[in-house]
């Protein structure tokens, strides 16, 4: 991927460091520096009316090789759902144990208040 990196002098004196990603590095510097120039005289990018792009004064064509040494992120993505899939099934199961436990809890107190109740109503 090429990138042109072009330095501007603002109205006011100061540097405005610009990028442009994806240009065409088969244009000449003389094209580039024309469409640059051109652009300085459209007068569109002002800033607390300050001109950012009064004049041009150095582009540099830079250009980024990216080189893939090794790529585990779909074998890692695939074993990460397939972990976060277990846990959540472990999770759903230990919550359905958890509320059979407190089924199992409330039908024991439902079973001893009634008792309780019918020893109650045959002592009177």
């Amino acid at each position: 991927m090429f990138c042109l990196v072009v330095l501007f002098q603002t109205s006011a004196g100061k540097i405005h460091k610009w990028q442009f990603k994806d240009v065409d590095p088969t244009k000449t510097a003389n094209e580039y520096q024309r469409l640059l120039e051109k652009m300085t005289t459209l007068g569109l990018f002002e800033k607390n009316g300050e001109r950012l792009f009064d004049t041009v004064l150095s582009a540099t064509l830079v250009q980024t090789i990216e080189t893939s040494i090794f790529d585990l992120t779909d074998k890692e993505s695939e074993s990460i759902s397939e972990v976060s899939k277990e846990m959540l099934i472990q999770a759903q199961e230990i919550t359905i144990i958890e509320r059979i436990r407190e089924l199992k809890i409330v039908e024991q107190i439902k079973q001893y208040l009634l008792a309780k109740q019918e020893f109650y109503w045959n002592t009177s």
